[in-house]
């Protein structure tokens, strides 16, 4: 299973790699928008949809919503940032939640037309924060791969790092393998990836402190993004979003922290000034 895992996972980096540096802007994003919405696809399973009519308004939906989005961007009016600071709050309430589920407090059970909003209002927002840093930011292709290593290193560290030395559960009743010495090496690893991209990028000192203090923060939201489709996938009784991706389940399972972690990077880099 690891070494099925580990060359799914080569064969994924290098066709993202390829696509980020090899595609103009517009392809590049069509082709995200395709991932995307085989993501939504596999959410509606965890929405429970049934019926031909509500999955295809579902992804009309999602398609409408990356369509003005991308109007959005492109305009003089500047809104985008507030979608942005709308999607930390909604995943700040998401780990409060979380949080209240796993002490027993309040146990979460999302109704179908609560995944349903939760999906229409959560994945578009993955696609909006890469568009976003594509158009409006210098060194665009370079702070889009820093996204995907934040996520990719704290994911590869957290997973290791929790084989090894993990002992102590972080949420059992939501994802029994996630480990507090897991994320404690997922944090580790974004402070050296953060490190090494100031360094390669040249920035000044007085930005890697907040840089180092927004990888962070990343990297905590990733987690909160996968204990949520955690969360999904148990209130349903699946293992995986789908059997797409041999070793790692599906697209869902391989974006469920960039949909979390998305729109913090953005908005982040958007208010140091980065553009």
């Amino acid at each position: 299973m690891l070494k099925q895992r580990v060359l799914t996972a080569i064969v994924l980096a290098v066709a993202v790699l390829s696509a980020l540096f090899g595609l103009s802007d517009n392809l590049l994003l069509m082709v995200f928008g395709v991932i995307l919405l085989t993501g939504a696809w596999e959410w509606m399973g965890l929405a429970e949809l049934r019926q031909t009519a509500a999955k295809i308004s579902f992804l009309l939906a999602q398609a409408v919503v990356l369509v003005a989005a991308w109007w959005m961007i492109h305009s003089h009016v500047n809104y985008v940032p507030v979608l942005l600071v709308s999607a930390v709050l909604a995943w700040l309430l998401i780990f409060y939640w979380l949080v209240m589920h796993e002490r027993g407090k309040r146990k979460i059970h999302f109704s179908i037309a609560g995944r349903v909003a939760l999906g229409l209002v959560l994945l578009p927002m993955t696609w909006i924060s890469i568009a976003f840093i594509l158009v409006r930011f210098e060194n665009d292709r370079v702070l889009v791969l820093l996204l995907f290593f934040l996520i990719w290193g704290a994911d590869v560290a957290a997973y290791f790092t929790g084989r090894a030395f993990g002992k102590h559960k972080l949420a059992p009743s939501i994802s029994p393998g996630k480990t507090w010495q897991g994320v404690m090496g997922a944090l580790a690893m974004t402070i050296v990836i953060v490190c090494v991209a100031w360094w390669l990028m040249n920035y000044p000192l007085g930005l890697l402190p907040k840089l180092i203090v927004l990888g962070l923060l990343v990297a905590v939201i990733s987690v909160v993004g996968d204990l949520f489709e955690s969360l999904l996938k148990r209130q349903v009784g699946v293992k995986d979003s789908s059997n797409l991706l041999p070793g790692h389940g599906g697209v869902l399972d391989r974006i469920d922290s960039m949909i979390a972690a998305g729109p913090l990077f953005a908005l982040g880099i958007y208010l140091l000034g980065m553009a």
